[in-house]
């Protein structure tokens, strides 16, 4: 019985470890998101702003924020993790 309680309070780790890699990639893809829409509104024409390089600042940022999307994506998912689901 001392095994399955040990099993049990190692998966329950897991889990907590595992959604909070998750919150932290669904914080960065917002904040990544909301950026590069701030970013993209004068290439629409809509909006004409009399700071340009603020703009190209925010594109910059928006930038980082997406190759740290794409980091912390690689590293919640190996490599391999979908074939070996196949199989």
């Amino acid at each position: 019985m001392g095994d399955l309680s040990d099993t049990d309070a190692r998966l329950q780790e897991q889990g907590h470890q595992w959604r909070k890699r998750e919150a932290e990639l669904v914080g960065v893809v917002l904040w990544a998101g909301g950026i590069t829409a701030l970013a993209l509104l004068p290439d629409t024409g809509v909006f004409i702003p009399v700071y340009p390089p603020v703009f190209l600042g925010l594109k910059v940022c928006a930038a980082f924020l997406w190759v740290l999307v794409s980091q912390k994506c690689s590293s919640a998912w190996p490599r391999g993790t979908w074939r070996s689901r196949e199989r």
